[in-house]
């Protein structure tokens, strides 16, 4: 390009550059765009995870206190059928989720 005073060597290599750095923010966006959706999976994961999880202590939780509950019962209606004094206080409040 004659009018403007440029070689055509120059124009050429300012070409290959601005595709160069075309191609280099394509690649940038792409990579910053990924990273994103990858975060937001692992984290969507994580959350369902820890709510399965929550969701099995609670489970567990009240499966111990019916058991400790169920026992304690056992014990009462023995003492009853054989005339004992029974003595022995329910399961602890705290234990059985409820508020004192």
């Amino acid at each position: 390009m004659k009018g403007w005073g440029l070689s055509d060597e120059t124009i050429l290599t300012s070409a290959t550059l601005v595709s160069v750095a075309g191609a280099g923010y394509t690649f940038l966006v792409t990579v910053v765009e990924r990273s994103y959706y990858m975060v937001f999976w692992a984290r969507e994961k994580i959350k369902n995870q820890l709510e399965e999880a929550r969701r099995e202590a609670a489970a567990e939780g009240a499966a111990r206190r019916d058991q400790a509950w169920h026992s304690w019962y056992k014990r009462l209606q023995a003492a009853q059928r054989e005339g004992r004094i029974f003595d022995e206080p329910p399961p602890a409040a705290e234990d059985s989720g409820e508020d004192t």
